[in-house]
């Protein structure tokens, strides 16, 4: 018996247009490392807050929501100190003024229209002090991109993150040193108090799961950093899509300027990002600014609002 294998084989052509809208909702949420070293940082972001918003209304959009996050680090004794019992209510006893016991991720401030609430709530802040170098910042990441519905992010806004601190960040399996085995799930651990449940059971997520959640829920990060730390975030940069790094001044004054910056370069690109199965195979052309095509490539820079590309 002669049996026969007959593969048909479809093509199909289609053109993606993409045009960098003006005036398009962004929602903004801030997250901020609140360990005690970034003190002055949390008093100039208060004293900056209305230019802060002021300046991304005019510049960026009218149709802004903004939000505010906090992390120290995992609430366990390899990250926090624990004697004398005092330091756990108090990690700053030894210090002039008292400070609030270590936590790993609070959402302060949901999402929202009033946007005059970000500063109210920054006032409203205190440091804390945890134990070692590197900080909690990627399981506040992971919360802040995940838990979308309990922050209060609109489907058809752009999702900006930025992230602020002067510091390393643990990455996956750092909390065996803790005794925490179970991997990171990837989904939603804050609770109706706004805080991340699951700090002292989960261990923290791993540079990859972050990329892939971003991606998921088209959120845009910003590190927003200070210089020695810079060339870390950059490389964690150059691994996420649509990210962006900034340079912190060391109270940051200029944090301003920094959004207002790394949101430009981000609207800037458009890239195609692919998730096909493997039996199907794509063969890309795109016109950007020019008019040439170029083959190959699925991205395009240097955009301006009004600007259109095709792919």
């Amino acid at each position: 018996i002669t049996m026969f294998l007959i593969i048909i084989f479809y093509k199909h052509k289609f053109t993606v247009t993409v045009k960098q809208a003006a005036d398009y909702p962004v929602d903004l949420y801030y997250l901020m490392d609140m360990t005690n070293t970034m003190k002055d940082d949390l008093q100039k972001l208060y004293a900056l807050g209305n230019d802060l918003t002021s300046a991304l209304r005019v510049v960026i959009t009218s149709n802004l929501h903004m939000g505010f996050g906090a992390f120290v680090d995992k609430p366990l004794s390899t990250y926090m100190h624990i004697y004398p019992e005092e330091v756990i209510r108090n990690p700053c006893y030894k210090f002039p003024k008292p400070c609030p016991p270590q936590f790993g991720y609070r959402n302060v401030l949901s999402l929202t229209e009033q946007v005059e609430r970000f500063t109210e709530e920054v006032k409203k802040q205190k440091e804390s002090r945890n134990r070692d170098a590197p900080e909690g910042g990627f399981d506040a990441i992971m919360q802040a991109v995940v838990c979308k519905d309990k922050i209060g992010c609109r489907p058809d806004a752009s999702h900006l993150l930025i992230f602020t601190s002067d510091d390393r960040s643990h990455l996956a399996l750092d909390a065996r040193l803790a005794g925490i085995v179970q991997p990171h799930d990837g989904e939603c651990h804050t609770n109706n108090n706004n805080e991340y449940d699951k700090s002292t059971i989960l261990d923290y997520p791993s540079l990859g799961m972050i990329t892939d959640k971003l991606s998921e829920n088209n959120i845009n990060l910003i590190f927003a950093v200070t210089k020695a730390m810079v060339p870390l975030y950059r490389n964690y940069s150059e691994l996420i899509p649509g990210s962006a790094v900034g340079t912190l001044s060391r109270d940051s004054g200029n944090v301003v300027q920094l959004i207002l910056g790394a949101y430009a370069k981000v609207r800037s690109k458009v890239e195609l990002e692919l998730g096909v199965p493997d039996e199907l195979s794509l063969f890309i052309n795109t016109t950007c600014l020019g008019g040439e095509v170029i083959a190959g490539v699925r991205s395009c820079a240097g955009l301006k609002i009004g600007d259109m590309v095709s792919i």
